[in-house]
């Protein structure tokens, strides 16, 4: 008992890494160091400036809402926008300097100084770049500078954007040897199984209350007129097939995007985001004609873009994983993703053109693009070898498995020993010492001769 005692004193006081572990022993440690390291690093943090830490959340969110509220044709204003990016990253940027003042004053935390005083300086400068294009931009209200201006805050100043820039700047100061970064050895594992999860329940949500939307005009279809109709039922279609090509390819990767390095796990955070976009955009445009309100210009060009966009998010997310349908697919990965970023590009260009000719109505657009999707699911699992899959029994399809027979026939011996233990001798049958088989097709009768080891 005392050594037992010992040993888990022991794992407890070992660096945490994220290995995985390998025994029953090894998840209790495992899991009791987890939650000593929450008690007594992050909890201890945030029982002290919970209060501030919540009031700077809320702030943001507030921000964010007003960008958005910004980016409305009727209250569009480019100042306000990015008055409110500023405020926004204002707030990240004095969490992260309370994080470096911690770091200065707690050495058992001096590890996290560099990373976390980059995110202080990349958060500064977004806020003096924001309240500069602010004032320059006083008295503008074109909402198409106002779109180009978020699409440059997702993609430079998003949560996750500095956290790439930082990786990159700590594999060149690696390599040229400037800068030497400490392992984190105290570091929480991250829980694979948990983001994945969240991932998963957002995209429902996001299937749930956007593309299920365009089914509005099922209310009185009989009535309805015919671009109605085929709205309605294309978009149960688009969600079905979007359901199956995110979740069918994200259960059958050999490695998870997470677990293979921190650069592909990135990359597959920041694909759900525009996967996210893409999709909450279609399916606000289907809810518009299937409530029998034509397209403009703008928004027939725009659904086959972010249809592509959606097919860009979901290559990008089989591309971060690693064995994608291997062994159950019968097309190279290769393959399967090529086609899906060529019909990717193909939309992109169907609504380029579109805008430009207009040579496309609304049902002919959402036509090519469940098309589209449906051909990219036919190749993605097509000739899926789930059939072709052998389980050790004979070659012949019409002969029964004679492993399954096996198990029957050491059952029913140790029923037999067991009902009468008295009528034979004690004997083990071990399956590992089966002399012969002999199955009879035929006759339906299968001979089992097995050889018996007597104590």
């Amino acid at each position: 008992m005392s050594n037992s005692i010992n040993k888990d004193r022991d794992s407890l006081t070992r660096p945490l890494t994220t290995t995985e572990p390998q025994s029953h022993h090894d998840h209790r440690a495992y899991f009791a160091a987890t939650q000593e390291l929450v008690s007594s690093s992050h909890g201890k943090r945030f029982k002290v400036n919970s209060i501030s830490h919540t009031l700077r959340l809320i702030f943001k969110m507030a921000a964010i809402a007003g960008m958005g509220a910004n980016a409305l044709p009727d209250c569009s204003s480019l100042s306000q926008f990015f008055a409110f990016a500023a405020f926004a990253w204002g707030m990240e940027a004095v969490s992260h300097l309370e994080v470096v003042h911690m770091c200065l004053t707690n050495p058992k935390h001096s590890s996290h100084l560099v990373q976390n005083t980059f995110f202080t300086i990349v958060e500064f400068v977004n806020v003096i770049v924001y309240i500069c294009l602010s004032c320059f931009a006083a008295g503008s209200e074109s909402v198409g500078a106002i779109y180009t201006a978020w699409l440059v805050f997702f993609c430079f100043g998003s949560t996750m954007t500095p956290t790439l820039w930082a990786m990159l700047l700590a594999k060149v100061s690696r390599r040229l040897g400037v800068l030497k970064f400490n392992p984190r050895e105290n570091s929480l594992p991250m829980n694979v199984q948990y983001v994945t999860e969240r991932f998963g329940l957002f995209q429902i949500i996001v299937i749930g209350e956007t593309v299920i939307a365009g089914s509005a005009g099922f209310q009185g279809f009989a009535n309805n007129e015919s671009h109605q109709q085929i709205a309605c039922i294309m978009s149960l279609v688009l969600a079905v097939l979007t359901k199956l090509l995110y979740y069918e390819l994200q259960a059958e990767q050999k490695k998870h995007a997470l677990r293979r390095s921190k650069m592909s796990g990135l990359v597959y955070t920041l694909s759900h985001s525009v996967l996210f976009c893409s999709l909450a955009a279609m399916g606000s445009l289907l809810h518009d004609v299937s409530a029998a309100h034509e397209w403009d210009s703008t928004q027939r060009a725009m659904f086959p873009v972010f249809s592509s966009l959606f097919l860009l998010s979901i290559s990008i997310l089989s591309l971060s994983h690693e064995g994608v349908g291997r062994g159950l697919r019968v097309l190279k990965k290769e393959v399967r993703v090529g086609v899906r970023i060529s019909f990717s590009v193909v939309l992109m260009l169907l609504g380029i053109v579109d805008f430009m000719s207009h040579c496309f109505s609304d049902c002919e657009h959402i036509g090519i693009v469940v098309g589209l999707f449906s051909i990219d699911f036919a190749v993605e699992f097509h000739g899926s070898k789930f059939s072709k899959i052998k389980c050790g029994c004979s070659k012949t399809a019409e002969r029964p498995c004679l492993q399954r027979i096996v198990s029957e026939q050491i059952a029913l011996k140790r029923e037999q020993s067991a009902i009468n233990p008295m009528a034979t001798p004690t004997q083990s049958i071990d399956s590992s010492r089966i002399s012969s088989i002999d199955g009879s097709i035929e006759s339906g009768v299968v001979d089992v001769r097995l050889s018996h080891q007597t104590h």
